[in-house]
C-alpha cells in the first residue's frame, strides 16, 4: 500500500461529491470469491426479466442448441470484456467503480456517467424487478387458487389504462419492504440470504425444466425464424442485462484477495451459473411449448399479467397447478434481491451528489418513481430498458479494457475534470448502442433495429476510440491516489 493520501495533489473539496465519498472510505476487508463475487453474479442469472426475454426467443422459434451456443459466446463476452477489466482494476487498487472510472473518464466524467447515470440505471433495474416480482407473485397466487383472474384485469380512467388495484397495492408493498430493508441497514442480511438462496433458485430452474418435460405441454405454432438476427439478439439481451453489473466488478474486485479469486469468482458466478440459468430457461420453454399445432393459446385463455411465450408463461401454462404457482412465487422472491441493491445504489449515489436530501428521502423518491413506471407500463418493456442499460454502460467497459492492457491492471491515479478520450469514446459507443432502439421507434427503422449485438459494437467502438485518442496524447494528467495491492495467491488460506 502506498503512503499517499486520497488523493494526493488535489484538495478533497475540489473532487466531485460521489468520488469524494468513495475515496473517504477505508479499504475493505478482502475475502474469498465463494462468498462475494460468485453469489453476486450468479444472482443475475435467476433474474426473471432476463430469463423471460430468453424464453420469448425460444418460443419464437430459436433452437435450444443455438441458445446453448449463443449463451457460451455471450457469457464469455460478459466475463472477459465487461467484468474482468473492471474487476482486475478494482482488485489491484483496492478502489471501487468511481475511482476506477476516473482513470478513463476523469473525475467529472465518472461522477456523471457511472455516478448519476449509474444511479438512474439502478432505478431502472429496480422498477423492472418490482414489476416482474409482482407479476410472478400474482400469477402464482392465481395458480394456487388464492386470487381470481378477474381481479387482475386492468382498470381504466377515461382513455388511460392502469394495472389492477391489487397489482399496484402489491407493488407498493414490495417497494415499502425493499426500501425499509435498505434504510434499516439490512443489506448485509439480504446479501447473506442470497448466498444461500441463489443456489436454491438455480436448482429451481432445473426443477422447472424437469416438470415441463413431464407436463402435457402447450400447443404453439412456431413461425420460421431468421436464425442470425435471433441469435444476435440473444447475445445482445444477455450482454446488455449484464453491462452495468460488469462495471460493478470493480466494487467486487476490490474485496477479492487476488487475481485468481477474480477469475474463479467470474468463472463460477458468470460462466457456470449463467450457462445453467440460460440453458434451463431455454429447455423449460421448449418443453412447455413443444407441440406443433394450429396456433398459440388464444388471448382469452391467457390470464392478465401473463406474457405469452416468456419463461414465466412456460411455468404457468406448461406446469401449472399449485406446484407451478409455488415455483413462480419463489422465483418472484429471488427477483427482489437485485431490487434491494438497485434502490440502495440509487439512493446512495443521489444523496452523495445532491446532499440536500438524505438517503432515506432519495430511496422513497426512487420508490415513487418506480411505482409510476409500473403504473404507466414503462417497467413492463424490459427489452427496451435493458438495451438502454447496455448502451449506457458497455462503452465504459471498453475504456477499462484499454486501461487494463496499458497498465497491466495497476491504477496509476485519477484524472481531474473531464478526460477527453474517455468521454468521447463513451459518447460514440453510446450512439452505436442506441441505434437499434432508435430503429424500433422510427418508420422504416428495421435495418437499424437489426444492428445487433449493439452493446458489444458499442464496447468495441469505445475501446478503439479511447486507445487512439489516448495514443494521440489527449489525456489529462494523472493525480496519484493511495492504493492497496492485494495479497499474492497462496499468501492467505483459502475459504
Amino acid at each position: 500500500m502506498s503512503d499517499l493520501p486520497p488523493p494526493a495533489g488535489e484538495p478533497a473539496g475540489h473532487l466531485p461529491p460521489i468520488l469524494r465519498a468513495e475515496l473517504s472510505q477505508p479499504f475493505p476487508t478482502r475475502s474469498g470469491w465463494a462468498w462475494t463475487i460468485a453469489p453476486a453474479y450468479a444472482g443475475l442469472f435467476i433474474w426473471i426479466p432476463l430469463l423471460d426475454l430468453v424464453g420469448l426467443l425460444v418460443a419464437g422459434g430459436l433452437d435450444v442448441r443455438l441458445v446453448f451456443l449463443g449463451s457460451i459466446l455471450a457469457l464469455l463476452a460478459c466475463s472477459l470484456l465487461l467484468y474482468y477489466p473492471a474487476a482486475i482494476l478494482g482488485c489491484q487498487s483496492g478502489q471501487g467503480l468511481g475511482v476506477v472510472a476516473s482513470t478513463t473518464l476523469g473525475t467529472i466524467g465518472a461522477e456523471w456517467i457511472v455516478g448519476i447515470l449509474g444511479g438512474l440505471g439502478g432505478l431502472l433495474v429496480y422498477a423492472i424487478s418490482i414489476d416482474s416480482s409482482v407479476r410472478l407473485t400474482m400469477l402464482g397466487l392465481t395458480l394456487c387458487g388464492l386470487v381470481g383472474p378477474a381481479s387482475l384485469e386492468r382498470s381504466s380512467i377515461g382513455a388511460a389504462q392502469f394495472p389492477a388495484p391489487i397489482t399496484l397495492i402489491t407493488a407498493a408493498f414490495w417497494i415499502y419492504v425493499t426500501g425499509t430493508a435498505i434504510l434499516l441497514r439490512l443489506a448485509s442480511v439480504v446479501r447473506a440470504m442470497m448466498q444461500v438462496y441463489t443456489p436454491v433458485a438455480l436448482a429451481l430452474l432445473v426443477v422447472a425444466a424437469i416438470l415441463a418435460a413431464r407436463g402435457p405441454g402447450v400447443a404453439v405454432a412456431r413461425e420460421p425464424v431468421t436464425v442470425l438476427p435471433a441469435f444476435a439478439l440473444l447475445i445482445q439481451i444477455v450482454c446488455s442485462a449484464f453491462a452495468f453489473s460488469g462495471l460493478l466488478g470493480a466494487d467486487w474486485g476490490r474485496m477479492a484477495r487476488d487475481r485468481l479469486d477474480v477469475m474463479r469468482g467470474g468463472a463460477v458466478g458468470i460462466n457456470l451459473a449463467g450457462m445453467l440459468g440460460l440453458v434451463m430457461t431455454a429447455c423449460t420453454v421448449s418443453l412447455a411449448f413443444r407441440t406443433d399445432a394450429s396456433g398459440m393459446p388464444p388471448d382469452g385463455g391467457s390470464p392478465p399479467l401473463l406474457i405469452r411465450g416468456s419463461f414465466h408463461s412456460a411455468i404457468y401454462q406448461g406446469i401449472g397447478g399449485q406446484v407451478g404457482g409455488i415455483l413462480l412465487m419463489l422465483l418472484g422472491l429471488a427477483t427482489l434481491a437485485p431490487a434491494c441493491y438497485a434502490i440502495w445504489l440509487f439512493g446512495r449515489r443521489f444523496a452523495d451528489h445532491w446532499g440536500v436530501l438524505r438517503v432515506s428521502s432519495w430511496t422513497w423518491l426512487g420508490g415513487g418513481l418506480a411505482l409510476a413506471m409500473i403504473a404507466s407500463g414503462v417497467a413492463r418493456d424490459s427489452m427496451l430498458l435493458i438495451q438502454i442499460l447496455g448502451a449506457l454502460f458497455a462503452p465504459v467497459a471498453g475504456t477499462f479494457l484499454v486501461e487494463l492492457t496499458r497498465t497491466e491492471g495497476h491504477v496509476r491515479g485519477i484524472r481531474d475534470g473531464v478526460n477527453p478520450p474517455g468521454v468521447i469514446a463513451w459518447g460514440l459507443g453510446l450512439t452505436i448502442g442506441l441505434i437499434p432502439i432508435v430503429g424500433a421507434v422510427i418508420p422504416a427503422g428495421e435495418p437499424l433495429r437489426r444492428l445487433q449485438p449493439a452493446s458489444l459494437y458499442a464496447f468495441a467502438v469505445s475501446a478503439a476510440t479511447y486507445a487512439i485518442l489516448a495514443r494521440l496524447g489527449w489525456e489529462r494528467p494523472i493525480i496519484p491516489i493511495r492504493t492497496e495491492t492485494p495479497t499474492e495467491p497462496g499468501a492467505v488460506g483459502r475459504g
